[in-house]
């Protein structure tokens, strides 16, 4: 029987559960709990929850599958099939698949997902020889709030395996009417805020009266 005194910190918790149960989110809480016996009560008010919501999976075969974030299955039952935007880019006939043709047998790819609007990142799933290093990034991305565009405006090496990333987010900033002009410049991208803005607010209304006609 468990002491009552005695408490668990890491994956063990039963706070961390599914998916989250992994290495990392043990040092996340392991470190909060060792924090907690040393900080005082009232340093901590507003912290909510020890537990990272964004904890990137990765199972190391070769190649790498890796995903973070929400999966395509979650998006779709948050914002319905067609509610977010989705791309899936192959590294088929790219430079660094080529280059690295004789020791590789599979191809991989990089399918990204994000809001229709504002085109914040939800979730990113990948396989290659170095996926988890993608899940890294696009961890960063999700937990400071970043969009597509943050990652289309940032370069990335070439011809790297994260440049895959890099192509996939490019094209859904680009495919998009708002993220098309905010790349004319600040004029553009004013404009692209209204724009997006308005949008949300259209979006949103009918929702609502979806929702009264319904009942």
């Amino acid at each position: 029987k468990t002491n009552r005194r005695v408490f668990a910190c890491g994956d063990c918790s039963s706070m961390v559960t599914g998916k989250h149960r992994t290495a990392i989110q043990a040092a996340w809480t392991g470190y909060h709990a060792a924090a907690n016996t040393r900080v005082p009560s009232f340093l901590r008010i507003g912290f909510k929850n020890s537990c990272h919501k964004t904890v990137p999976n990765v199972i190391y075969t070769d190649p790498e599958l890796a995903s973070v974030g929400m999966s395509r299955e979650e998006c779709e039952r948050q914002y319905g099939v067609d509610g977010f935007d989705s791309i899936l880019v192959s590294e088929e006939n790219t430079d660094r698949a080529d280059m690295e043709s004789r020791e590789r047998l599979t191809i991989g790819f990089v399918e990204l997902r994000a809001t229709k609007t504002y085109g914040k990142i939800l979730g990113l799933t990948a396989c290659g020889p170095h996926a988890s290093e993608l899940a890294n990034e696009i961890s960063l991305a999700i937990t400071n709030g970043l969009s597509v565009r943050d990652i289309a405006k940032s370069l990335h090496s070439y011809p790297s395996h994260g440049y895959l990333m890099y192509r996939a987010a490019l094209a859904l900033t680009m495919g998009s009417v708002w993220g098309s002009l905010e790349a004319l410049g600040p004029v553009g991208g004013t404009i692209a805020n209204v724009g997006r803005f308005v949008s949300s607010a259209n979006f949103r209304i009918k929702k609502v009266i979806t929702k009264v006609f319904k009942c």
